[in-house]
């Protein structure tokens, strides 16, 4: 009882849509007993004052439930047209995807296409980034712009900077409290028409990232293609930071440490093959719900395609890749994809992993296409018997650019080699 209490006064501690709507729904229940009272005549004029509270009351969470739907767009601009105009002193930033016969402008630096280049990698793991004293001063008022979304804060790795002679990647660590106020609410107004992207990030160009004041730490994007042809497509569940209910890249994580180092993060030092190869192994089983013994190393196709700066996040860094499980088809993968999630059910609660997505498609590639004038995508799905749907959902633009950089690198991972029936 004691820790179903603890749960309860936890669950309406915190802010996020679900709590207001039971609130909503609790406001109408007793407005509803107190109506009924007031026809038995029971209760005198004060039912007046104490349904105009549970009014105001109703009207303040019915804002907020508005309010938390619209959160992404608060605290991000996605227009494309308003950035290029921010940002004009580079043609390249302009971006065109072609889908299937439909094109897409974005905005997006792209730093490196990969060419089978060798990197290397230096990393300061001593190193902390610093938030500048007008980030600091606003800290309490950019956190709030994250009211309906999942926090927790914790140790990551940053890209100070690159140099493309050498093809080096220098990293240092940050938090991430401090990227969500930075990089993920650059357009948050704080006052008048003050927000971080205009006081750090104004144009015309991105700030290089040695001057970026962001928090910076590197993303990972990568499209999973099974044997069939097939990309793995998840979409985001209403309460995650950005891209709410939207198709996001098989793998879209930020780049996290080592298995050996999770409980001892600061201890970490990050080498070229794990940046480029063995987070992706890291992340594989998790991000598309298989068990690790579902997935054999020597039989998965790993490709760095390159890597830019994310425009709509204030220049953060992106790594995209693409993937290509060679001894996995469409069924074979949902059945393991139910077996994960029996076997989650079986673990302590403690034990069980924290899920970001809503649901899985299985997709054929060459379907994609982008609905004229609105910001959706279109698609094929297919479910474990082959069962065709049509989708439509938004989707996050950094999605775009993993599409682009498959597109940049040649490689047919969509091409079907065996027979998916």
């Amino acid at each position: 009882m004691k820790k179903l209490l603890v749960k309860i006064i936890s669950f309406f501690k915190k802010d996020h849509t679900i709590k207001y709507v039971v609130e909503i729904a609790g406001v109408f229940i007793v407005m509803g007993f107190l109506l009924y009272l007031a026809t038995k005549d029971v209760v005198s004029n004060v039912f007046g004052a104490v349904v105009g509270f549970l009014f105001s009351s109703l009207v303040l969470y019915g804002f907020k439930i508005i309010g938390g739907h619209f959160e992404d767009f608060l605290k991000i601009n996605y227009d494309t047209n308003t950035l290029l105009k921010i940002y004009n002193g580079n043609p390249e930033y302009k971006k065109i995807l072609t889908l299937n016969g439909t094109t897409k402008e974005f905005a997006y630096s792209d730093l490196l296409i990969n060419e089978n280049y060798t990197f290397e990698v230096k990393d300061f793991p001593e190193k902390h980034f610093v938030l500048d004293d007008f980030t600091v001063s606003n800290y309490t008022q950019l956190f709030s712009a994250h009211s309906n979304s999942a926090k927790q804060n914790f140790l990551t790795i940053r890209l100070d900077d690159f140099d493309p002679e050498s093809k080096t990647f220098y990293l240092s660590r940050s938090n991430y409290f401090n990227h969500l106020i930075t990089n993920r609410a650059v357009d948050f107004l704080l006052f008048d028409d003050v927000s971080l992207r205009n006081v750090h990030e104004y144009g015309p160009l991105l700030n290089p990232l040695s001057e970026s004041k962001m928090s910076n730490h590197i993303g990972i994007n990568a499209l999973v293609f099974l044997n069939d042809g097939r990309l793995l497509v998840p979409r985001r569940k209403a309460d995650s930071t950005i891209s709410k209910n939207k198709i996001t890249s098989s793998i879209a994580v930020m780049l996290t440490f080592p298995k050996e180092f999770e409980n001892n993060p600061k201890s970490a030092v990050i080498t070229p093959e794990y940046l480029l190869r063995d987070n992706i192994l890291k992340n594989l089983t998790d991000r598309v719900k298989l068990n690790e013994d579902d997935i054999d190393s020597n039989e998965i196709d790993i490709q760095f395609l390159g890597f830019g700066q994310n425009i709509y996040e204030g220049g953060k860094p992106q790594f995209y890749f693409a993937v290509k499980i060679n001894n996995m088809d469409t069924a074979t993968y949902y059945q393991k994809r139910e077996e994960f999630f029996e076997s989650e059910k079986k673990k302590p609660d403690s034990e069980k992993k924290l899920d970001v997505d809503r649901s899985m498609y299985a997709v054929d590639y060459d379907s994609f296409a982008f609905k004229e004038n609105q910001d959706y995508i279109t698609f094929n799905s297919h479910d474990i018997k082959n069962r065709k749907q049509h989708i439509k959902a938004g989707y996050e633009m950094s999605y775009l650019c993993n599409l682009w950089h498959y597109q940049k690198s040649n490689l047919k991972f969509h091409e079907t080699k065996t027979d998916p029936n």
